[in-house]
């Protein structure tokens, strides 16, 4: 395989999605052979305990990888070395190889994906795109997709519960909005992160939350106050009420490499729906939190009342989404009909050559 091949797939791959476009992986080609490499400091992070969030993020980025080879001629075949030695070895050992099959038709949907955090409206799971989403989810051995149209009042209050994690743990606020680009000056250079505009607030709100993020005592007096965490509520609400459903990915067993598998089905999911004209937002909080509990990575320093909350989380989504008793939610999101996001809302990717070294 050329280099300008390689380089081909690798640029439209790397749009993959990750924890606040973190962007936590480097790839290292050794003749033939490509290796992905675990950044352990763009990953670190609250909430990415035991680098479940990063997992998730490998399956997006392989299944991108995937598609993006397809319309190349190119196969991707890989093998999952990440626990062998996680700190120091390469995640993933992958070769590129000649393949003539027709590209996959949701490589065009690559380019497109997007998170979109603005209300939406409506949809329904009688749409078509529902069973094709459904049909991608028959290659992925280990995981199941779950679709609820109205969550009743206990999921509703779980989301809410779910929120005072940012406002009760002092690390989360600092880690989370560390990520967020506060002007377009600031999005071009680093070419990471979320823009402000990306979260769907007006511009005052945005001054609010970089000063929260900036002043330990400017979050003590907003935290006495009550006033984000009412907002939050009741923004999740009206998010909610606007979307088509919410989606809930599980895993019938708790193994981190079942974290991959549902990544990559969730890019399927995530791409298909917006090629059919279907926004879409992560909500990692109230899901990863409770594979975390269940597998005993959540760290002792959480907050109490937090831990609390993800304990119970559990059986909130196993009743509000039918999910079996032997199977663990993992991974959820929210989606219904949007119109194209704004290009200066949509994030930027590092240069490929600040994140591919080549032999």
């Amino acid at each position: 395989m050329d280099m300008k091949t390689r380089k081909e797939i690798l640029k439209l791959a790397i749009r993959a999605p990750s924890s606040d476009n973190s962007q936590p992986f480097y790839f290292h080609w050794e003749g033939d052979k490509l290796h992905i490499f675990h950044d352990e400091e763009r990953a670190l992070r609250r909430g990415n305990n035991a680098n479940t969030a990063s997992l998730l993020a490998l399956g997006c980025l392989l299944e991108s990888i995937t598609i993006a080879a397809s319309g190349q001629d190119a196969r991707f075949d890989y093998c999952l070395t990440f626990e062998d030695e996680p700190e120091t070895g390469p995640w993933v050992s992958a070769e590129l190889t000649a393949d003539r099959r027709p590209a996959d038709e949701l490589l065009p949907g690559l380019a497109i994906r997007c998170s979109d955090r603005r209300l939406y409206q409506g949809g329904s799971l009688s749409d078509p795109v529902f069973e094709a989403v459904r049909a991608d989810m028959t290659q992925f051995e280990g995981c199941h997709l779950y679709f609820q149209e109205q969550p009743g009042e206990s999921f509703l209050t779980y989301l809410g519960q779910c929120e005072t994690f940012l406002w009760d743990d002092p690390k989360a606020i600092p880690d989370v909005f560390k990520w967020v680009r506060w002007s377009d000056q600031e999005a071009k250079e680093t070419r990471d992160g979320v823009h402000w505009r990306g979260l769907a607030i007006p511009f005052a709100i945005s001054r609010l939350m970089k000063l929260a993020y900036k002043s330990e005592r400017f979050r003590s007096f907003l935290r006495k106050t009550g006033a984000p965490l009412k907002s939050q509520r009741r923004v999740g609400r009206e998010q909610i009420d606007s979307s088509a459903a919410v989606g809930c990915f599980t895993a019938v067993q708790v193994q981190p490499r079942l974290l991959v598998t549902i990544g990559r089905a969730f890019l399927r999911t995530w791409v298909r729906l917006n090629m059919a004209g279907y926004g879409l937002q992560v909500m990692a909080l109230p899901s990863l939190h409770v594979f975390q509990h269940v597998t005993g990575v959540i760290p002792d320093d959480y907050p109490d009342t937090s831990k609390k909350v993800f304990t119970g989380g559990k059986a909130i989504l196993q009743s509000n989404f039918g999910i079996p008793a032997d199977e663990t939610p993992a991974w959820m999101f929210r989606t219904g009909k949007s119109t194209p996001l704004p290009d200066d809302w949509r994030t930027y990717r590092l240069p490929l050559a600040n994140v591919v070294q080549d032999n």
